[in-house]
């Protein structure tokens, strides 16, 4: 069989037997250049539990499931119990490697793009001893459904929303943008996207000009999967589950406007994920980030 081998990079290798520990079982390889065994790197390499067990957890946890409910979920059909903290550190983590390896994909975006803001509460707001503040500023493409960023961030002010551009700079600019009244939204439109693209107010529910249905919708999603949490600790916190969201919302969930494909997938980024999408998007990000 052809694999790449790490050490002599040799890409012939044989099946060697299997490697067992109390969780899962690895299937070793020969290399027939140095004759040295190894286990292929697919992401989960030195991990106690199987793929199945932590692409599961991922999956549930991105739905909006606990993580008390998903470690249970675990353990009522895998017959292990990870730690609630152990399933959140494969949140944070396989939401790092993904992230290193799809920020340098280029999705083809539509000519309008969408942006809005939401808000969440934390529980590092007692530091500020105030009630408000925290927000999801989010930004998507109208036309393929990609999420170009869901930026939690302290205040709804011009150096948090101005941070937000900066990272989507990569993405190219619309000719639309539809925001809510938000004034700061037309000063920054103007200042990253430039005079010519045409910044447009959403109007309010229900008239036939309202434009906002599609992020209202996304939003809505976001909701879904952030109530469970029971408030976030603090935005830096939000910042890394975010990151796996992103990933879970563009490259894995299917989206019933685009006949089922992910975003990605109506953006022109075929991956070729196919069956256990979070296994493949993990082990391509581990060959490629």
């Amino acid at each position: 069989m052809t694999m790449n081998y790490a050490y002599c990079r040799s890409e012939t290798v044989i099946k060697y037997g299997k490697r067992k520990n109390k969780n899962h079982i690895k299937q070793v390889y020969l290399c027939k250049s140095c004759n040295k065994k190894f286990v292929e790197n697919d992401g989960f390499l030195y991990r106690n539990y199987s793929f199945e067990v932590i692409t599961i957890a991922l999956d549930l946890y991105m739905k909006g499931v606990s993580l008390r409910d998903t470690a249970n979920h675990i353990q009522l059909v895998y017959g292990v119990k990870p730690s609630q903290s152990t399933v959140l550190e494969w949140v944070r983590r396989y939401g790092r490697v993904i992230e290193n390896y799809t920020k340098k994909l280029k999705p083809t975006l539509g000519s309008v793009w969408s942006s809005d803001e939401m808000q969440v509460h934390m529980k590092d707001n007692k530091q500020f001893n105030v009630g408000y503040g925290n927000w999801f500023v989010n930004m998507i493409d109208k036309k393929t459904r990609f999420l170009i960023i869901s930026e939690p961030v302290t205040f709804r002010d011009e150096k948090a929303l101005n941070g937000v551009f900066e990272k989507v700079k990569d993405n190219g600019k619309p000719k639309a943008f539809i925001t809510d009244g938000l004034k700061l939204y037309r000063k920054l439109s103007k200042e990253h996207f430039g005079e010519e693209v045409n910044h447009v107010i959403a109007k309010g529910p229900g008239k036939k000009e309202n434009q906002s249905s599609t992020i209202e919708r996304m939003n809505g999603t976001i909701r879904q999967h952030e109530k469970v949490k029971r408030n976030y600790w603090r935005v830096s916190t939000a910042k890394q589950i975010m990151r796996t969201f992103e990933v879970y919302y563009n490259f894995v969930r299917p989206h019933m406007a685009l006949e089922n494909k992910s975003p990605s997938e109506a953006a022109g980024l075929e991956l070729n994920l196919e069956g256990n999408k979070w296994k493949e998007l993990i082990r391509q990000s581990v060959r490629n980030g």
